[in-house]
């Protein structure tokens, strides 16, 4: 309590510092107490609402760690029989306890290698069906352009053929 009177005394000083109101006067005092009351009941509240939530945070954590703990030091390793009743005429196995880990990673591994191999294989065939189809285009364009070519050259031959005759017909007639 002797440290809410001090900050409500210092409180009071600076309000009294800033407004520059004299302590004596009447009006001033009210408002300085009022307002140093008001003050303090904020600061209060704020101080217990601050200090429910760090007790509620302790709690929170110390109930997660317990919860945390206390099934990791439960559990077993080994499976449980539910019922004695069916314990004489049923007899469940697990997987892990007839298979070694060792042998269960192995397993898993190769599995994994055989969906990479194919998933790889499938890419590559994919690429070489791109690569033999670019190659047929290549090849259909290639010859588009050697038969043009041809017909370009047939055409320039006959038009040679055909001045050829012309000349010859000209000089005859000369």
């Amino acid at each position: 309590m002797s440290k809410l009177k001090k900050l409500v005394d210092d409180i009071k000083a600076k309000i009294v510092a800033s407004k520059k109101i004299h302590p004596d006067s009447e009006m001033g005092s009210n408002n300085i107490s009022d307002n140093d009351v008001k003050s303090a009941k904020q600061l209060r509240a704020k101080q217990l609402l601050y200090v429910v939530f760090g007790i509620l945070a302790v709690v929170a954590s110390c109930f997660l760690l317990v919860k945390l703990k206390l099934p990791a030091k439960t559990s077993s390793n080994a499976p449980k029989i539910v019922h004695k009743q069916d314990s004489d005429n049923f007899h469940l196995e697990l997987a892990t306890n007839s298979v070694k880990g060792e042998k269960k990673w192995q397993s898993y591994l190769e599995d994994k290698i055989d969906d990479e191999q194919k998933a790889r294989d499938k890419q590559l065939k994919i690429l070489e069906e791109s690569i033999n189809e670019k190659d047929s285009e290549a090849k259909n364009t290639q010859e588009l352009e050697f038969k043009e070519i041809k017909a370009r050259l047939s055409f320039a031959l006959n038009e040679l053929d055909r001045l050829k005759s012309d000349n010859n017909s000209i000089k005859n007639d000369i």
